[in-house]
Formats: structure tokens, sequence, C-alpha cells
């Protein structure tokens, strides 16, 4: 998928003016995760919610700092650490839908 929308905008036509989904604004974002959350019975999530659990995930899955932080947008590992070093620490860490060592499947929470 990123492939292909790589290929939607040349890199020399990247500018940090030009909207990468032209006509999606922020608050229909927020409206679309919220009836989204509503209708899968969930509590509400915002978008950032799902960039911190899936770099929370990441992390605890063993992925390189160095590789998650290019993904994430930091330009060092120290600010990467500073705010997911927990999942680190953290052995009782959901991995997979499961708690280390437990084969039980959990809900995920929100790093």
């Amino acid at each position: 998928m990123v492939a292909e929308l790589g290929a939607t905008c040349p890199r020399e036509d990247r500018t940090p003016e030009r909207r990468v989904f032209p006509g999606f604004r922020p608050d229909v974002a927020k409206s679309a995760m919220r009836r989204a959350c509503k209708t899968a019975g969930i509590a509400r999530y915002h978008l950032h919610d799902l960039r911190r659990r899936y770099a929370s995930v990441q992390i605890a899955r063993g992925v390189p700092v160095t590789q998650l932080l290019s993904q994430l947008g930091h330009t060092r590992k120290s600010m990467t650490l500073d705010v997911y070093s927990h999942v680190l620490l953290d052995e009782s860490a959901p991995v997979g839908g499961h708690r280390r060592g437990s084969g039980q499947p959990q809900k995920f929470g929100v790093c």
C-alpha cells in the first residue's frame, strides 16, 4: 500500500503543503474514528492512540528502535525511547494479543 501511495506523488513533488489525502480533514478523521469505535462497540479511541499502540507493539516484538523511529518520523532514538521505553520494561505487556507466557488473549490498551 505504501508503494502505491508513493507512486501517486513522485518524491520531487512532495512538499509540506501538499496533502497526502486531498479532502481528508482532521474533523473527517475524528468523525470516522468515532463511528468505527461505536460500530465495533469499543471505547472511543483517537487516531494518535493507534500510532502509539502500533509503536508499543512493534517495540514489544523486538523491532529495532532505529527502524521504528524512521517509521514514526522521529529524528532521535532517545525521542522514541523516551516515549515507549516502558514497553521494554513491562514483562506483562501484551504481545500479539497475549500476555507473555499466558497464552490467554488480552485486550490491548493504549500505551
